[in-house]
């Protein structure tokens, strides 16, 4: 279930992908710390690449991911990218261990590793996602360009079933 969610999430960016100028794709907002939609895709999209190539090695690294910043420009190449990511998780049934390391200090380099599995880094990636759609959300509201999306983007899928529940 959390790869399937994970796959129509990643959908739903396409989608976003597809309507999206490319010169509102580039635009930073003060709202997002001067942040672009296309910076916080990238981001996005590197932590899912980051996590793909962890299962070739069994060790996760998200500090380490390489970063191409042609993707904050082209949201041709971003959707791209995206669907890449959904071939490969389509394809991939891994269920072996993983290590996930990382840094938590800001100086040294006193690395930290933790045993993990797949379907935990993926709902991590999921939740990340979901955090960074709700950011985008805020950088279009700024928009005046009467761009909408659709009402489940950026929001956690408890808070959708939570206010279904309540509007009942």
């Amino acid at each position: 279930m959390i790869k399937q969610t994970t796959i129509a999430k990643l959908e739903q960016l396409i989608g976003l992908l597809e309507t999206i100028k490319a010169e509102d794709f580039k635009q930073r907002h003060e709202v997002l710390s001067n942040a672009s939609i296309g910076m916080h895709l990238r981001h996005v999209i590197e932590f899912y690449q980051c996590l793909i190539k962890g299962i070739g090695n069994g060790s996760v690294n998200y500090d380490s991911r390489s970063r191409e910043p042609e993707l904050e420009l082209n949201p041709a190449l971003c959707r791209d990218r995206i669907r890449q990511l959904i071939g490969e998780l389509k394809a991939t049934d891994f269920s072996g261990p993983l290590m996930l390391s990382m840094n938590l200090s800001n100086g040294d380099d006193n690395t930290e590793t933790v045993s993990t599995t797949f379907n935990r880094e993926l709902l991590y990636n999921l939740e990340h996602l979901v955090h960074h759609e709700a950011l985008i959300r805020i950088g279009i509201r700024e928009m005046t360009n009467g761009f909408t999306l659709p009402e489940e983007f950026g929001v956690a899928v408890s808070t959708i079933r939570n206010r279904n529940s309540c509007a009942q």
